[in-house]
Parts: structure tokens; C-alpha cells; sequence
């Protein structure tokens, strides 16, 4: 007879009772919240705004130690007031001690393999799967941490840009997230550590979102905005709330963190106010959307208005025909409407006017374009001169002029 062969299963460790209630709160919790695929960006963005913060403290207290050890003066002082108390032989000996600390670096960082993955975070994002070389990266800021600090002529923004990029890029590959999830993450790390150097959370999201994503759709300028709010939030918090740059206007400032509810509060309410004012008068308002864009615009219309996806041309055809109105900007569906005769209020912003502004008698066309001298224009290469300020011009109030001009039978340009 043979030897019998064992097919018992493997025993493994009983899960410990005292777990068996975390686990259930947690499947609890999961159930009940339910977040959607922006508002899990949006957490994420929030905690790469808070690391990106806090590393661009740490870079900062590290430039001002190191500039301490070469200089013996303190880093509070700046680099010129610092220089100026040097003498002449050590302000020609401290450049150079910087710099050959700056080379070693780059000396023995060269020996590292590089990977498939770039230390460019605009490569990462644009051309990349969202993945930066960690070992790389903080190389690159070791070197420039002794070239900041020794008085050579580099921004710290880099640095602090770079860090901010690395440790979403990190975060995002800990929790195997997808590329495009990646790719806005590495964003908001950018977007976080512009803000953090300029004291700009604006400006941050603004640059990226124009620059490098050369997009400004909600799904990806939400999470940049909030990313940088927080880090800017966090480096006024322990740096303080002064600007990188005076200015002469009157100075705007944050008594409390508290008030960024305001804020808040303020924006959500006038994304309700055109809306309102249509239902206030009798309208009933509808939103119409393409395939994964109901969420946001279901938020920018309010609760009280259903929101359509239209997913064909067939679709978008049912729709419109129902609508006793349409406002839209310069789009497909717009001259679908048009075809249609659908009264309609177009929002036109740089294209050239009036080869694409709607026919028809019962159209109404919004434009700022006398007010600018850069349109029409099509740079759809690359960001616009000008920032988008033709459809910035563009008020509420106009907008609701002109759907009661609709109403009332008038119509024009």
C-alpha cells in the first residue's frame, strides 16, 4: 500500500474576538457614507496638501540649519543680510563649499540605477503613469538643499514642488491606485507644494490645472484647489500667514482658519444664485451632461434641478426638444438646439464671432470680445495669454437678461 497523503486544511489564526467589532463598524461606516470617486480624490488631495505642507516646513528649517552650519550667522537673517556680515574671503569660500557639497551629492546620487520612472513631475503627469523615482527625487533636493543654502542662484520652489510631487506619487503607488487616480494625485502633490512656496493656494491650482493638465473641469480642479487650500492653510499655520511678495493694496487676512467655512459657504451659494432665480420666476430648471459629468452638475445647479445624461446624439436630440430654453456655451449640443430651433442663450468667449455664434432669430449670444484684444483667438495648444477672461467677464445678471429676453420675444446679440 501506499503512503497516504495528508489533504487536511491548512488552520489558520482565529481572528481575535476583540476585532470582530472594529471590523463590523467598519463595514457599518462603509455603507453608510458611500463616497463617491470625487469625493475620495478629494480626501486624498487634502492629506497630499497636508504631507506636501509639512515637507515644505521641514525643506525650509533644513535650508536655514545647513545655512547656519556654513555661515555661522542664522537663517532668519536672509541670504544677502547674511552675506553682508561675511568677510570677503568667506563669502568667496561658502559659494564653493556649497557647490562642491551640491556636486558630491550628484556624484554619488548618479551612481543610483535610474528606472522607467522620472524624476520630472510634468512629465509624470502628462506623459507618465503618475510614477516618480523617490531615490532620485530627493537627490535632486539634497543638491539643491546645498545650493539654496550656500547662496547659489536656485529658487527653493523646485524643491519644495518636487518633494510634494514625490510623496503623492508615493502615497498613490502604498495604495495601488490606477493611473489616472495617480496622475491627479502627483497633480495635486504639485499643486500643493506651489501653493506652499508662494503662499498662493489660488495660484497653485491655477497653474497646474492651465499649464500642465490644460484642463479646468471640475474633476480635476476641485481636488487641486482643496489640495492646495490645505497646504496653504498648514504652512500659515506654522510659518505664519505673510506673503512671499509685498504688495501695496489692503491687506485681505484670515483671522481664523474657521472662516474658510465661509468661504465656502459663500462659493456654494453663488453657484446656486442664477439657478434660483430661474425658479423663483416659474422656470423649471434642468441640467443637461454628458456621460460621467452628472455628479458636478447636479452640484452646480442645486438639489432642486434634475440633471439629464445624455449619452447619443439621440439622446441629446430628446432632450433639447423638450427644453423651451437652453443656455450653453459654444458646443455640440449648442448648434444641435440651433438646428432644432430651440431659443437658446449662447456664452461665447474667444471663438471667432459670428461664423460660430447660433442662426436663427430666437438666439441670444453673450461675449465680452469688444472689451479684449485678444480674440478671436485658438490657441487650443497651449495655455491663453490672457486667462480665459472673455468668459470671466461674463456675469450672472447677463446671463439672466437674456433668458427673459428669450421669454419676452426679444432677441439679439
Amino acid at each position: 500500500m501506499g503512503n497516504a497523503l495528508d489533504v487536511s486544511p491548512t488552520e489558520h489564526p482565529a481572528t481575535p474576538r476583540w476585532q470582530f467589532p472594529l471590523l463590523r463598524l467598519r463595514v457599518w461606516f462603509a455603507e453608510l457614507v458611500r463616497p463617491s470617486e470625487l469625493q475620495v480624490n478629494l480626501i486624498w488631495a487634502g492629506l497630499i496638501g497636508f504631507f506636501g505642507a509639512l515637507a515644505s516646513v521641514w525643506f525650509r528649517n533644513l535650508t536655514a540649519d545647513v545655512q547656519l552650519w556654513l555661515m555661522h550667522q542664522p537663517g532668519g537673517l536672509g541670504l544677502v543680510e547674511s552675506f553682508a556680515h561675511l568677510p570677503w574671503w568667506q563669502r568667496l569660500l561658502v559659494p564653493m563649499l556649497g557647490g562642491a557639497l551640491a556636486g558630491l551629492v550628484l556624484l554619488f546620487g548618479s551612481r543610483i540605477k535610474p528606472g522607467k520612472s522620472s524624476t520630472d513631475y510634468m512629465e509624470a503627469i502628462v506623459l507618465g503613469d503618475g510614477v516618480i523615482s523617490s531615490r532620485l527625487s530627493l537627490v535632486k533636493c539634497t543638491s539643491a538643499l546645498f545650493s539654496i543654502a550656500s547662496g547659489a542662484s536656485i529658487g527653493r520652489e523646485g524643491p519644495l514642488v518636487q518633494l510634494s510631487s514625490m510623496i503623492a506619487s508615493l502615497l498613490g503607488r502604498m495604495r495601488k491606485m490606477p493611473t489616472v487616480r495617480l496622475r491627479l494625485l502627483v497633480a495635486c502633490g504639485a499643486a500643493a507644494g506651489i501653493a506652499s512656496a508662494y503662499n498662493a493656494p489660488i495660484g497653485g491650482a491655477l497653474f497646474v490645472s492651465e499649464i500642465i493638465l490644460r484642463s479646468l473641469a471640475m474633476e480635476s480642479f476641485g481636488p487641486l484647489v482643496f489640495s492646495s487650500v490645505i497646504a496653504t492653510l498648514t504652512v500659515r499655520q506654522l510659518l505664519g500667514a505673510s506673503p512671499l511678495y509685498e504688495i501695496a493694496i489692503p491687506a485681505v487676512r484670515l483671522n481664523s482658519n474657521w472662516e474658510i467655512v465661509l468661504y465656502l459657504l459663500l462659493g456654494a451659494l453663488a453657484g446656486y444664485q442664477l439657478a434660483d432665480r430661474m425658479r423663483n420666476a416659474g422656470l423649471d430648471v434642468r441640467g443637461l451632461c454628458g456621460p460621467g459629468q452628472k455628479e458636478p452638475a447636479a452640484r452646480a445647479l442645486g438639489p432642486e434641478s434634475a440633471v439629464v445624461e445624455c449619452a447619443s446624439v439621440g439622446e441629446w436630440t430628446a432632450e433639447l426638444s423638450r427644453l423651451s430654453a437652453l443656455v450653453t456655451v459654444n458646443t455640440g449640443p449648442m448648434h444641435v438646439a440651433a438646428a432644432l430651433g430651440v431659443p437658446l442663450v449662447a456664452l461665447e468667449g474667444s471663438s471667432a464671432l459670428p461664423l460660430w455664434a447660433p442662426p436663427g432669430a430666437r438666439s441670444f449670444v453673450v461675449h465680452h470680445q469688444d472689451q479684449l484684444g485678444c480674440a478671436p483667438c485658438h490657441q487650443t495648444d497651449r495655455p491663453l495669454p490672457c486667462g480665459c477672461k472673455c468668459m470671466a467677464l461674463i456675469s450672472a445678471d447677463e446671463v439672466w437678461d437674456a433668458v427673459q429676453g428669450l421669454i419676452t420675444g426679444a432677441a439679439g446679440t
